[in-house]
């Protein structure tokens, strides 16, 4: 449960790192995406988990794909726990 608490805030964090140097503010990635601002400022706040179709939402307001979002999540929590990712991804013992 950590780890997926771990994830989400990774995910979390890559959209606020993105959404800060564009400039944009939690009110207009809210016009863009259709995402309740109650909800944008749970996400950016790391309160809550994120739904896949509002990272989706909010990523395609920031000019990203979802997938280059959780790929940057997973490198992040990867480098903050001094390895490549997940353990258990790619090992086929």
């Amino acid at each position: 449960m950590d780890n997926e608490l771990g994830f989400t805030r990774a995910v979390a964090q890559v959209l606020c790192d993105h959404a800060d140097r564009q400039n944009l503010s939690g009110a207009e990635i809210t016009r863009r995406s259709g995402v309740s601002q109650a909800q944008v400022s749970r996400v950016f706040a790391h309160k809550r988990a994120v739904s896949v179709d509002h990272v989706l939402a909010i990523a395609h307001v920031l000019g990203l794909r979802g997938s280059d979002v959780f790929a940057e999540a997973e490198r992040r929590l990867g480098a903050a726990k001094g390895s490549e990712g997940h353990p258990d991804v790619g090992d086929s013992r």
